[in-house]
Protein backbone atom coordinates (compact mmCIF):
# COMPACT_ATOMS: atom_id res chain seq x y z
CA UNK A 1 0.00 0.00 0.00
CA UNK A 2 1.23 3.50 -0.26
CA UNK A 3 0.30 7.09 -1.85
CA UNK A 4 -1.26 9.88 0.14
CA UNK A 5 -4.75 8.20 0.10
CA UNK A 6 -3.11 5.67 2.60
CA UNK A 7 -2.55 7.73 5.41
CA UNK A 8 -5.39 8.42 8.07
CA UNK A 9 -6.04 11.40 9.04
CA UNK A 10 -7.46 13.17 12.60
CA UNK A 11 -11.29 13.46 12.87
CA UNK A 12 -10.20 17.18 13.47
CA UNK A 13 -8.18 17.57 10.23
CA UNK A 14 -8.93 18.37 6.64
CA UNK A 15 -6.69 17.09 3.52
CA UNK A 16 -6.09 19.17 1.00
CA UNK A 17 -3.79 18.36 -2.22
CA UNK A 18 -1.30 20.93 -3.32
CA UNK A 19 0.13 20.98 -6.80
CA UNK A 20 3.24 23.29 -7.21
CA UNK A 21 5.78 23.66 -10.48
CA UNK A 22 8.80 25.80 -11.10
CA UNK A 23 7.96 27.02 -14.46
CA UNK A 24 11.81 29.03 -13.79
CA UNK A 25 13.66 27.28 -11.82
CA UNK A 26 16.92 29.54 -11.40
CA UNK A 27 14.20 32.16 -9.79
CA UNK A 28 11.22 30.61 -8.37
CA UNK A 29 10.97 28.75 -5.40
CA UNK A 30 8.42 26.17 -3.51
CA UNK A 31 8.39 28.85 -0.51
CA UNK A 32 8.20 27.23 2.09
CA UNK A 33 10.51 26.07 5.42
CA UNK A 34 9.32 22.43 7.11
CA UNK A 35 11.08 20.33 10.35
CA UNK A 36 10.55 16.53 10.05
CA UNK A 37 7.86 14.87 12.48
CA UNK A 38 7.24 11.25 13.98
CA UNK A 39 4.40 10.50 15.41
CA UNK A 40 4.31 7.99 18.29
CA UNK A 41 2.72 5.09 15.66
CA UNK A 42 5.19 5.54 13.60
CA UNK A 43 3.57 8.09 10.60
CA UNK A 44 6.10 10.57 9.37
CA UNK A 45 4.92 14.16 8.09
CA UNK A 46 6.75 17.59 7.61
CA UNK A 47 5.50 20.21 9.68
CA UNK A 48 5.16 23.41 7.89
CA UNK A 49 6.89 26.04 10.10
CA UNK A 50 6.46 28.88 7.43
CA UNK A 51 5.20 30.41 3.96
CA UNK A 52 7.37 32.40 2.07
CA UNK A 53 5.71 35.52 0.98
CA UNK A 54 7.70 35.30 -2.96
CA UNK A 55 7.06 31.34 -3.26
CA UNK A 56 4.58 29.13 -5.13
CA UNK A 57 2.47 28.21 -2.02
CA UNK A 58 2.16 31.57 -1.29
CA UNK A 59 0.29 31.80 -4.95
CA UNK A 60 -1.52 28.71 -4.27
CA UNK A 61 -2.41 29.65 -1.07
CA UNK A 62 -3.96 33.22 -2.85
CA UNK A 63 -5.83 31.07 -5.48
CA UNK A 64 -7.25 29.09 -2.64
CA UNK A 65 -7.47 31.03 0.23
CA UNK A 66 -10.02 28.34 1.83
CA UNK A 67 -7.60 25.90 1.27
CA UNK A 68 -4.68 27.86 2.24
CA UNK A 69 -1.38 26.07 3.81
CA UNK A 70 -0.07 27.80 6.78
CA UNK A 71 2.36 27.19 9.27
CA UNK A 72 1.61 24.13 11.27
CA UNK A 73 -0.27 22.24 8.80
CA UNK A 74 1.42 18.74 8.26
CA UNK A 75 2.85 17.31 4.53
CA UNK A 76 2.24 13.96 4.70
CA UNK A 77 2.98 12.84 1.57
CA UNK A 78 5.21 14.46 -1.50
CA UNK A 79 4.48 13.20 -5.02
CA UNK A 80 3.37 9.82 -3.41
CA UNK A 81 5.85 8.98 -0.81
CA UNK A 82 4.46 9.53 2.82
CA UNK A 83 6.71 6.52 4.70
CA UNK A 84 9.87 8.07 4.47
CA UNK A 85 11.15 11.14 5.75
CA UNK A 86 14.44 11.61 3.86
CA UNK A 87 12.72 10.89 0.34
CA UNK A 88 10.25 13.29 0.59
CA UNK A 89 12.65 16.16 1.54
CA UNK A 90 14.52 15.05 -1.13
CA UNK A 91 11.82 15.19 -3.59
CA UNK A 92 11.27 18.81 -2.21
CA UNK A 93 14.10 19.56 -4.67
CA UNK A 94 12.93 18.87 -7.70
CA UNK A 95 10.84 20.90 -10.27
CA UNK A 96 7.16 19.74 -9.79
CA UNK A 97 5.72 18.66 -6.00
CA UNK A 98 2.67 17.32 -5.13
CA UNK A 99 1.77 17.88 -1.64
CA UNK A 100 -0.72 15.91 0.69
CA UNK A 101 -1.44 18.05 3.03
CA UNK A 102 -3.22 17.54 6.66
CA UNK A 103 -4.69 20.56 7.73
CA UNK A 104 -5.65 21.02 11.67
CA UNK A 105 -8.50 23.07 12.01
CA UNK A 106 -8.36 25.24 15.00
CA UNK A 107 -10.28 28.71 15.57
CA UNK A 108 -9.12 30.34 12.87
CA UNK A 109 -10.98 27.88 10.50
CA UNK A 110 -14.42 28.56 12.38
CA UNK A 111 -15.92 29.95 8.83
CA UNK A 112 -14.75 26.80 7.05
CA UNK A 113 -16.41 24.69 9.60
CA UNK A 114 -19.68 27.10 9.82
CA UNK A 115 -19.82 28.92 6.08
CA UNK A 116 -22.21 31.85 6.93
CA UNK A 117 -22.24 31.84 10.06
CA UNK A 118 -21.56 35.64 11.41
CA UNK A 119 -17.89 35.91 13.09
Amino acid sequence: PGGAGSAPSSPLSRLVTVELSKTDVRHQVFGFTNVPEVEPDGRVALRVTEVSPDGLLAEWNAKHPRRRVRPGDRIISVNGVHSSLAQMRGLLCGHTVRLGVERAIDGGDLEDRWPGACW
